[in-house]
């Protein structure tokens, strides 16, 4: 038996707020919208510098007070 396809582009189209929607569906096209997230990751990286020693205080304030909650 042989298989023979047809290949089709699919009906994309672009939302108001800039999403890419196959066809009428809810399905969205994410490769923009991940560009975007990392821009935006990226920029706020740095603005706001490297924030690991904050990180480590908090999260050994959090595990401290773990440690020391009466049963």
């Amino acid at each position: 038996m042989v298989f023979t396809g047809q290949v089709e582009a699919p009906p994309l189209c672009e939302d108001a707020t800039g999403a890419l929607r196959v066809g009428d569906s809810r399905v969205l096209l994410l490769a923009r919208r991940e560009r975007q997230a990392e821009d935006v990751r990226q920029w706020l990286q740095r603005q706001q510098g490297d924030l690991s020693e904050i990180r480590a205080r908090l999260l050994g304030q959090r595990n401290a007070r773990a440690v020391h909650v009466p049963l």
